[in-house]
């Protein structure tokens, strides 16, 4: 029933979240009809199928939302309704509300009949049908010593009987006593049972009707409305995100970069002409001051048309470099946010491996996937300043580490090592052995070797290769 009124919800906000909102406004003497719904005054209705909005003296305008799948969840709407309904009438209840008091008040009175029966259990061992059965026994006894004491005895057993029937008779008190006390504890808790099931009504039913208020139902559906609206933010933001990486992956940050050195030399050669002419104009003009010629002027204007428009030339080369340069540093930073994001898997896997052979080493890459140092104990060592050994070990657990990306990607490889780790000393063979081992849980690997005495150990035959020589 939960599940079947959660679907209910579920489908009704998205119902309201497809359909068409209508909001209105009207003056108080206009009434409107929409439907079989009467518009007045201001408001807000929700459209999930045709519907007819009659204007008074104006004629009819015909509705039709534009959600495609609004049909759909009409019916499945519909269905879910009908299940709730009908397993609401089965248990004879009208809202599931009432049904959630109605359990809760079960729970509880079951844990206080418990309580009861536990009591009832330590006072009353055998049940109170025994206790009351022992109680009619000891009456009944207490009745036969009674007509026995008023019988007349022999005077030698008088005192005998009489103490013996006092024995009898205080032993039976005492029982019958006990029985008693036990009989009224049994109801004392039974009476503080129904009173506190009875205040555990009454307090389910106040719970009850301010859960059944229109505030709270009002504040349910408003965050179930954020809630799918959060899902849908969350959707377009990812798809945004999807977008953007695949306009990166479109741009050449290499060749933008290629394009900003090369517009900003030609605007460097551009400003080194326009310096080159601003001399030769100045000499001209002090050539032109001391001969004193005709037809100069025309040729200085001319040049420093030239000039301004060089200059102006210069100024549009060095919007363009600037701009290109703005570009190249923003590629190069979703350049390396992206090799940053394919970095990680490829540390984690060579984290994975460098663990088993280096515990709390770490390995750094450089931008092109390669190992450029190695830390540990707090400081780092180039990679040309390891042992060979050293680096040869870090190369098989690199490799190791590729192989693992290559088959998560779908294209599993095979690994053929030949003669490795030829220069390492057993402590740490032993420990690249526990690497190759577990890469060989997911991999193929073919190790050649001439030390086949140094690979014994690693759980599978040894074969040797002129036994598959004809």
């Amino acid at each position: 029933m939960r599940k079947t009124a959660h679907e209910c919800d579920t489908l009704r906000l998205r119902q309201e979240l497809a359909a068409t909102r209508i909001r209105y406004s009207l003056p108080p003497d206009v009434v409107l009809s929409l439907g079989e719904s009467i518009l007045r005054d201001e408001g807000e209705a929700l459209l999930s199928a045709a519907t007819e909005l009659r204007l008074p003296g104006l004629g009819t305008l015909s509705i039709e939302p534009g959600g495609r799948d609004l049909p759909t969840l009409q019916r499945e709407l519909a269905q879910a309704q009908a299940s709730l309904s009908k397993g609401l009438q089965a248990l004879g209840l009208e809202t599931l509300a009432q049904g959630e008091a109605r359990l809760a008040l079960a729970e509880e009175l079951q844990r206080e009949l418990a309580q009861v029966r536990a009591a009832l259990a330590a006072q009353a061992p055998e049940g109170l049908a025994a206790r009351r059965a022992e109680l009619a026994e000891v009456t009944s006894t207490r009745a036969q010593l009674q007509a026995r004491l008023s019988v007349e005895a022999p005077a030698a057993d008088l005192e005998q009987k009489l103490a013996a029937a006092a024995d009898t008779l205080q032993r039976c008190q005492a029982s019958c006593e006990a029985a008693t006390q036990l009989a009224r504890k049994a109801d004392a808790v039974q009476i503080e049972a129904q009173g506190r099931a009875g205040l555990l009504r009454e307090q389910a039913d106040s719970r009850q009707a301010a859960f059944d208020t229109e505030n709270q139902a009002a504040r349910r559906a408003a965050r179930a409305v954020q809630f799918t609206q959060a899902e849908q933010r969350e959707q377009d933001c990812r798809r945004r995100v999807e977008h953007a990486e695949a306009a990166l992956a479109e741009h050449r940050p290499e060749q933008v970069r290629q394009d900003a050195e090369r517009y900003a030399r030609s605007a460097e050669l551009a400003r080194q002409a326009q310096q080159d002419r601003h001399a030769r104009l100045l000499q001209l003009q002090g050539k032109l001051e001391q001969a004193g010629a005709q037809g100069v002027g025309e040729r200085l204007a001319a040049t420093e048309a030239e000039w301004q428009r060089a200059g102006r030339l210069r100024e549009d080369y060095a919007r363009r470099a600037a701009a290109l340069d703005l570009l190249w540093r923003l590629l190069d930073e979703q350049r390396e946010t992206a090799t940053r994001r394919l970095l990680q898997p490829l540390a984690e896997r060579l984290a994975h491996y460098l663990g088993l052979l280096f515990p709390g080493a770490d390995l750094r890459l450089d931008e092109q996937l390669l190992p450029v140092a190695l830390a540990r104990g707090g400081i780092e060592d180039a990679l040309a300043a390891l042992s060979f050994g050293t680096r040869e070990q870090l190369g098989l657990l690199a490799r190791l580490a590729y192989a693992d990306l290559l088959q998560q990607a779908g294209r599993p490889t095979l690994l053929v090592l030949d003669d490795a780790l030829v220069h390492s000393d057993d402590s740490r063979r032993e420990r690249v052995k526990r690497a190759l081992f577990d890469a060989a849980t997911r991999h193929q690997i073919l190790l050649f070797t001439c030390h086949a005495q140094a690979w014994q150990d690693m759980g599978v035959p040894v074969r040797q290769l002129d036994a598959f020589t004809p």
